[in-house]
């Protein structure tokens, strides 16, 4: 059954749900230890359509989130109070700086503009200096000393290239 739940407490509301099943509802509500003491009602059977909206409309209209248990009318973005509530909590947990937007480098359709300098600055922010090393481990070409080999520097380590060289020129 979908519809608008309520537990009431010496005939007081004291907490409205919604769900699109509420036998099962009732029973996780139950399992949870939840509302053991209250007396449950079905307040109105609905369709998923109208859901939220009768959800929403009882707690408003009996002041749950301050009279009752319920902490937020509902976790619908839909719902302007919800919104709002959510940005508010966002603000302060995370202010951004004055003239920030959080709309992202590119609008929806534009595509970035690839030059030989933005790809630099990107290769390099990527490349960092990881345990002091600012170079990429294969970015330079070794020649061993020994068998004559030129290569990049992890396969010269890899192969045991360099003083200790097992691969002798053939002569």
């Amino acid at each position: 059954m979908i519809g608008v739940y309520c537990y009431y407490k010496n005939d007081k509301p004291v907490y409205v749900g919604a769900s699109i099943d509420i036998d099962r509802r009732r029973r996780q509500h139950k399992t949870a230890g939840r509302f053991l003491d209250c007396e449950f009602k079905v307040l109105e059977e609905t369709t998923n359509a109208e859901l939220f909206d009768k959800e929403r409309y009882y707690i408003i209209e009996w002041n749950m989130c301050q009279e009752g248990l319920n902490k937020v009318i509902h976790n619908n973005m839909d719902i302007p109070e919800v919104r709002e509530a959510n940005a508010e909590r966002m603000r302060q947990s995370n202010p951004m700086k004055p003239g920030m937007t959080n709309n992202g480098s590119f609008k929806k359709g534009h595509k970035p503009i690839f030059t030989e300098e933005r790809n630099k600055k990107i290769s390099q922010k990527l490349m960092g200096n990881k345990n002091g090393v600012t170079t990429h481990l294969n970015s330079d070409r070794l020649t061993c000393e020994v068998c004559g080999a030129t290569m990049n520097r992890g396969n010269f380590i890899r192969w045991n290239h360099g003083p200790k060289c097992t691969q002798k020129l053939s002569t």
